[in-house]
Formats: structure tokens, C-alpha cells, sequence
């Protein structure tokens, strides 16, 4: 089967170029249907699904103008185009084709003729004493149906000939016969905004909107890589971060996604949009956030506390490693300290209570009887690092 690599076609009106068909034969007289038909071998696995979008005929000297519709075949789908006009002048020209799934395997592309005699036709000598498949007579072929349409069996076959045109093809990633290079074109546009929830872990709202005019089929959202990233929404659940497959996108239509990290330090973070063709508007399918560092620690304690209960506190790291958790008194004017150190384990609230003992106790409680103690509470890395403080009252 003759083929062309997956280009874009800039128009589709035909536009002459010098022939290079050299002495071309001329197709039957009078209406019939022309389809050229490959049978040797086929290596193509691993392509992706395609589709027929235009043909390119060359045309010879010697032949006649006249009107053709472009015929494709694949296994039971038999389409046509519509109708066009093929010159008498030699040159090479693009014309419009049907639609149609291609995938070079016993597909065939012909056309439908009114009046014939087109100089399109090539044929090749055969050559039975060749190595096996060198016989151009045993892998190309012109089937030939009259009455035109294509289906059955056809009236004749010339082996060793082929039409001297080739199709255009492209990607069809979601498979709607729509050409992914240059026809299935929308204008997806992406958002988002950046926040860190109170345990320090990164919260990304991320908006995708579809404002173009056709449905895209297959957007896939990306995020950066980071430690923890996930996405929650509607995202296929076989398909790993960093990307979110997630269904068809209707013109129109906005979906919203959260994306999460546990990425503590000071972070960029850019997220795109893609679909199964060329965006419109591309300098709109990224977008960026930026995020400071997150604190360290986070710390919570009630307002008024019992000075015989111990000072209780929570206390939540956005590492792993050890913590020196510190409550000063104020004492007349003097800060009297107790200090624990603990283990935390990253983004896990620890309850922590901190007691004093011996000769502070003693101390605090003589204070205590007084009147209220102002506490100030401070949580930071054994170095000393990263403090952050509350404070509370203590009876």
C-alpha cells in the first residue's frame, strides 16, 4: 500500500507542483471505481491509531480532465469523498478525502471516476523471476469495479499497477476521525491557585477549562514532581502521578482538580494541560505557583491551663527528627524554663506534656498561689532552629 509520512496539510484546494510521474497511463473510460491495493509485507506495530485526511495525486501528461470522488477503504468501511476536478495539466495536487480509519493493513485508497481517462495509472513489468516479493505483479495491484462503488468482487484487476496517488494521514488519538495534527484543535486553558494547609503539606486548586470550539477527548493534566504529589478528582486511577488522565473535556466546560505534596522547603511548582491535538492558544496551558517554606512547626495549647496537670501542648513538625519543647514562666520578672524533647514523626500532631519538678515545681507553685503565670511556649530543632512559640495561662 502506497503511504505518505503523517504531515499537515495547508489547504486542501488543489495546487499544482511540477509532475514527476513522468509517462503515466491513462485510467479506463467511463465510470468505474479505481482502488489501489498493497499484499506485500506490513511492519507497523506500535503505531498509533491514524486517519485518512487528504489524498495527493500525481497527474502525467497525456490524460483528461475530469471529475473524481476520492474512495477509501478500511476492513468493512468503504467511504467516499466528495466531488472534485482533476485537471488535464501534469502536476501534483492535493484534494479533500473521506474521513476514515487507517492503519495500512489491507486499507486502500482509490477514487471514483466519471469519465476516465486520467493519465494516473502506473504500471510496472512483471518480473515472475525475481526473489519472492521483488515481483511488483505479486504485492501491487489496481482493482477496478465496474459498476463503480467498490464493494464485491472486483471486474478487473491489473497486478503490477498502482494509481499515482498516496493518502495523508495523521494521528487520531481518540480515534473520532478527526486529524490530530492539524483539524482536532481546541483551547484548553489552566489555573491555579497555591495554599498550604495548616500542617504545612502544599494544597493546589487547579482549574482546566475547554474554551475551545470541539470536544478534547483525551486531556491529560501534568504536575511537577514532588514528594507526596497526588491528585484528587477526576483523574483515571490506572494513570500515575505526576499526570491526571481525565475524561472527555465538552466545549465549555470547567473541572476542577486538587493537587497535594507534602513538599515542605520553598518550592515552584508548574502545572500544563495537554490534549490529543495542538492547542489554539497555547501560552495559556501552563500555569505556575510558587510557595514559601512552610514553618517548621506547628503548636497549639489551650489558653488557661493547672499548673499541677503539666502544661499540655500539641506539636506537629513538618520533619521527622526530635523537637526540644520549651514553657518559660514569667516569675517575678524572671523566666523559669522546663523543656522536653520528643520524636516526631512528619505532618502527625504529637500530644506533649511538660511538667516541672524538684525545686521549680516548689517554686512555680508559691508563684502560682499569687495569682495566674503567664507561659510562653516554644517548639524548635535540637540546633536551636525554626522556633515557634504560643502562649498560655497557667493556675
Amino acid at each position: 500500500m502506497m503511504r505518505t509520512s503523517l504531515i499537515a496539510v495547508v489547504g486542501l484546494t488543489a495546487a499544482a507542483a511540477p509532475a514527476t510521474a513522468g509517462a503515466a497511463e491513462l485510467t479506463p473510460a467511463g465510470p468505474a471505481t479505481l482502488l489501489s491495493q498493497w499484499t506485500g509485507p506490513v511492519t507497523l506495530e506500535g503505531r498509533p491509531p491514524e486517519v485518512l485526511v487528504a489524498a495527493r495525486i500525481e497527474v502525467g501528461a497525456g490524460g483528461s480532465a475530469g471529475t473524481v470522488r476520492v474512495r477509501a477503504r478500511y476492513r468493512d468501511a468503504n467511504a467516499v469523498g466528495d466531488p472534485v476536478q482533476i485537471p488535464a495539466e501534469p502536476g501534483t495536487y492535493t484534494f479533500p478525502a473521506p474521513h476514515i480509519r487507517w492503519d495500512y493493513r489491507g486499507s486502500q485508497i482509490g477514487l471514483d471516476q466519471e469519465t476516465g481517462g486520467h493519465a494516473i495509472l502506473q504500471q510496472s513489468t512483471c518480473v515472475p523471476s525475481a526473489f519472492p516479493g521483488g515481483d511488483p505483479c505479486e504485492n501491487t495491484r489496481v482493482n477496478v469495479f465496474n459498476p463503480p462503488g467498490g464493494e464485491g468482487a472486483p471486474s478487473e484487476v491489473r497486478k503490477g499497477a498502482k494509481l499515482a496517488m498516496e493518502g495523508v494521514y495523521e494521528p487520531d488519538l481518540d480515534q473520532d476521525l478527526v486529524g490530530d495534527t492539524t483539524e482536532d484543535r481546541t483551547d484548553l486553558r489552566i489555573s491555579s491557585a497555591p495554599a498550604r494547609e495548616v500542617d504545612g503539606r502544599l494544597r493546589i486548586e487547579v482549574t482546566v477549562t475547554n474554551a475551545g470550539p470541539l470536544s478534547a477527548d483525551r486531556p491529560v493534566l501534568t504536575a511537577p514532581v514532588l514528594a507526596g504529589g497526588r491528585w484528587e478528582g477526576s483523574c483515571t486511577p490506572i494513570v500515575g502521578y505526576p499526570t491526571c488522565v481525565t475524561p472527555a473535556l465538552a466545549a465549555g466546560e470547567t473541572r476542577v482538580f486538587v493537587f497535594r505534596a507534602d513538599a515542605p522547603e520553598a518550592v515552584g511548582a508548574t502545572f500544563t494541560i495537554a490534549s490529543e491535538g495542538p492547542d489554539l492558544v497555547p501560552l495559556d496551558n501552563t500555569s505556575g505557583a510558587a510557595f514559601l517554606a512552610a514553618p517548621a512547626f506547628d503548636l497549639a495549647a489551650a489558653d488557661r491551663q493547672r499548673l499541677g496537670k503539666g502544661v499540655k501542648v500539641q506539636v506537629r513538625g513538618v520533619r521527622a527528627g526530635r523537637a526540644r519543647v520549651t514553657v518559660a514562666f514569667t516569675v517575678r520578672g524572671r523566666a523559669v524554663k522546663v523543656a522536653r524533647i520528643v520524636t516526631l514523626k512528619p505532618y502527625t500532631a504529637r500530644p506533649v506534656t511538660v511538667r516541672a519538678t524538684g525545686a521549680k515545681l516548689r517554686s512555680l507553685r508559691r508563684a502560682a498561689a499569687k495569682g495566674p503565670l503567664s507561659a510562653e511556649i516554644t517548639v524548635r530543632t535540637i540546633s536551636g532552629k525554626t522556633p515557634v512559640t504560643a502562649k498560655t495561662t497557667v493556675l
